[in-house]
């Protein structure tokens, strides 16, 4: 997850370090393998996941759509 946190937010881009915010649209289980970085304001600001989970789905999609990104810019995917 330090390496998560080590990124830049998928979702806006605004420099690390982010917070890892575990993927679990869906009713996924928390896995800290399924985490993707967000800033402050995408994660937990008036706009962010958790506070308007609905409204972040309709503009960025399901959370876990950015794990394969995740996993190349970790350099994990083939």
């Amino acid at each position: 997850m330090g390496r998560v946190k080590a990124l830049d937010c998928v979702c806006c881009g605004a420099q690390g370090p982010s917070e890892a915010h575990h993927c679990r649209s869906d009713g996924m289980a928390r896995d800290d393998l399924k985490t993707i970085p967000l800033c402050y304001e995408c994660h937990r600001g008036v706009t962010g996941y958790h506070l308007a989970k609905a409204s972040w789905h309709d503009r960025h999609g399901r959370d876990y759509e950015f794990l394969p990104l995740v996993q190349r810019l970790l350099g994990l995917s083939d």
